[in-house]
């Protein structure tokens, strides 16, 4: 039998022994070295150095002459199998020298060299190629890394390389696209995945920063303090392991603005400040009565003290709960974490809502039908409207003033709402600002198109005066008696089924209480009518083309003959005039009469409302016109007119 020791570990050891009974065999051949297992091969160690081992008769090359790598077999299987192929340096994207182009700088590369997720890698290079042509413009191109049996190229592919539908031979460096300019658009976001740990920690601490991923839970403690529970922050990949927090038990250090870009840290204290908040003017500002504030927790990772950010103002509820994180000096965002906030009453002894920066937000599964809401019979909430109607709604706003909405009901079955507002300031806001009833009760429309009140009557019916809508005036007497002062009504004019309307004035005579009477009323067809009792006057029919016509015919003096007159012509005591100095474009001239008896009276009318473009001229022939021995001019549009001769003294004399 043959031994063979071996130095182990410092010891001198038996490694083998070939016996006879054994069927070992060492052999020199060729300058070999061969180990047989009976007459099997196993073991061959070649002149140059090569190591080869066989599980059958077909040798696997561990070690060849020209490896300086212990191991390397088994190290090469490791990194085929376990990590991904990538970019080390280089293999940079830029737009190329000529339009429409890119280029790449050199690189060194792990590629796989077959197309296989498990394929072995190698280590290539290539250097720096410039003019690579953009195929196609308004095309977004995968940049590609080829293996290319051992000669690395770069191909362009519109399908992600190194996929079950690309080749795992292949990786990207990044995309590139050109548009119709030949203007060249490109992004490095390839598999650059070299010092990969590395660039994930200062991703996350870029995005993340330092981040709470579970525990430290804030609750409300003793008087006014709080506690935190034991957690965990990440800072970037490392986890960093926090202990438990007792206000109580150890202080922390309130935080405000300066008024300026510093900060003010307060005396270290063990109870939230219920009472404050940061007003930005380096003074702590009061928190209003029924009001809250915010208290933002943070604490440093590493030596673990805490801090607590004061609130920005001093809020309702709902605004507290909508407040972000105010800014933080660096030494908190450097070495600190936020763990949540505090939202609490001004009066403080509770905390109304503490939220985690870990609270997740569910989204719940909305009640479509109103009937499966719960709660809709107790009356423990004067906010709603009970389902039977017998409860007024009275809500309080953040200043505490009251608004009710009165059903003004006793029978449940509500027809009319009554608005009242017990504070300062605006009742009603409807749509932001269209609408607002002030606290004096004046109404503001605001629209961009014009703001307008639209009274709609349902009914459908056809008789007269129906289809009625009304406006109402109302005031109070000195006696608390509140009666109707005006009224104006639109309402159907006729009984046909046809679209006219009427539209009347009412005013109460003194008697009316809250009838008042008809005074006015315009038809559909034109025709104004006034009414001195109950009686309508008409004042200009659908036919009138003359404005003020009733009032020239009572001026008058009786029947009056009319003539429409378009040109110079003499004027005759007892007729009327209407004046069209539009047709022609002229000044008219009128010429009086020269012998005209007292009380002659002659009228004019301004036909086309054009005295003010040309005017009617009286010719006074010789005559005084209001005590004047000069002509007249009417020179302001629709100046309807009677004159009345009254001797040689006045002459004509206007009524």
């Amino acid at each position: 039998m043959t031994a063979f020791w071996g130095n182990l570990g410092g010891t001198l050891k038996n490694l083998f022994s070939i016996g006879k009974t054994d069927k070992i065999s060492i052999e020199n051949a060729s300058g070999e070295v061969k180990v047989n297992l009976g007459s099997v091969e196993r073991l061959r160690i070649e002149s140059n150095g090569t190591l080869n081992v066989a599980n059958t008769a077909d040798y696997e090359t561990l070690v060849t002459a020209d490896d300086d790598i212990p191991n390397k077999k088994y190290v090469d299987d490791f990194t085929s199998y376990a990590d991904s192929p990538l970019v080390a340096t280089g293999g940079v994207i830029e737009v190329g020298t000529n339009a429409g182009t890119f280029k790449h700088s050199s690189l060194v590369a792990l590629l796989r060299t077959t197309d296989s997720v498990t394929g072995a890698m190698v280590i290539v290079t290539k250097d720096a190629e410039d003019n690579i042509a953009i195929t196609a413009a308004d095309t977004t191109y995968f940049v590609v890394l080829n293996y290319n049996g051992g000669t690395p190229n770069i191909t362009l592919s519109t399908t992600a390389p190194y996929s079950a539908v690309g080749d795992y031979r292949s990786i990207p460096l990044g995309r590139v696209r050109k548009d119709g300019s030949n203007n060249v658009h490109y992004v490095n976001g390839g598999f650059h995945f070299q010092d990969g740990v590395k660039k994930l920690h200062n991703r996350l601490i870029s995005l993340r920063a330092n981040e709470l991923t579970e525990g430290h839970a804030l609750a409300y403690s003793g008087t006014n303090n709080f506690t935190m529970e034991e957690g965990a922050i990440y800072a970037g990949v490392n986890r960093l392991t926090q202990i438990a927090y007792d206000s109580a038990v150890t202080t922390f250090i309130p935080l405000y603005g300066d008024g300026g870009v510093g900060w003010t840290e307060g005396t270290p204290r063990n109870t939230i400040d219920f009472e404050h908040y940061d007003d930005g003017s380096g003074v702590l500002g009061e928190i209003g009565v029924a009001k809250y504030g915010n208290h933002w927790v943070y604490q440093h990772m590493d030596d673990q003290d805490v801090y607590v950010v004061y609130g920005l103002d001093s809020y309702s509820l709902a605004g507290a709960g909508s407040e972000s994180a105010p800014p933080v000096p660096l030494h908190l965002s450097d070495f600190g974490c936020l763990i949540g906030r505090i939202t609490a009453p001004q009066a403080g002894g509770s905390f109304t809502d503490v939220q985690m920066v870990t609270d997740t937000v569910f989204t719940g599964t909305g009640v479509s039908d109103h009937g499966n809401l719960s709660g809709l019979g107790d009356d423990d909430h004067t906010g709603y409207v009970l389902a039977d109607g017998s409860r007024d709604i009275t809500v309080a706003n953040e200043d505490n003033e009251t608004f009710t909405i009165n059903q003004n009901d006793t029978t449940n079955n509500p027809t009319a709402f009554e608005i009242s507002n017990t504070g300062t300031g605006d009742c009603v806001v409807v749509n932001t600002d269209k609408l607002t009833i002030d606290p004096n009760g004046n109404t503001h429309i605001k629209t961009a198109d014009g703001p307008y009140f639209r009274v709609e009557n349902d009914t459908a019916e056809d008789a007269d005066a129906g289809r009625e809508g009304h406006l109402e005036f109302k005031g109070t007497q000195s006696g608390s008696e509140v009666t109707t002062l005006a009224k104006i009504t639109g309402q159907h004019d006729g009984a046909a089924d046809d679209q006219k309307g009427a539209l009347v004035f009412k005013v109460n005579d003194g008697a009316d209480d809250d009838a008042p009477t008809e005074r006015l009323k315009i038809e559909s067809d034109g025709t104004l009518n006034v009414a001195a009792t109950t009686d309508y006057e008409t004042l200009v029919t659908h036919d009138d083309d003359i404005p003020n016509r009733k009032f020239v015919m009572d001026n008058s003096g009786g029947s009056v003959t009319w003539e429409t007159k378009d040109d110079n012509f003499s004027a005759v005591s007892g007729y009327g005039y209407r004046v069209d100095t539009d047709t022609n474009t002229k000044i008219i001239t009128a010429t009086l009469p020269g012998s005209p008896s007292v009380n002659d009276k002659i009228s004019f009318l301004d036909l086309k409302q054009n005295y003010g473009t040309y005017a009617l001229t009286l010719g006074r022939n010789s005559l005084k016109i209001m005590g004047l021995a000069e002509d007249f001019t009417a020179g302001i549009d629709n100046f309807n007119f009677t004159i009345i001769y009254t001797g040689a003294t006045d002459g004509w004399v206007f009524i």
